[in-house]
């Protein structure tokens, strides 16, 4: 039980991780549409 939430706290972590940058590029590419259209 714990070695499979320390691996599920490790996988949460790395997704973030990777998801701020990703989130980060998706928020100004999407800002830049946005402020193109509107």
């Amino acid at each position: 039980m714990p070695y499979t939430f320390r691996s599920v706290i490790n996988l949460l972590m790395g997704e973030v991780m990777q998801g701020n940058v990703a989130l980060s590029a998706f928020r100004r590419l999407l800002s830049h549409f946005s402020g193109q259209v509107i």
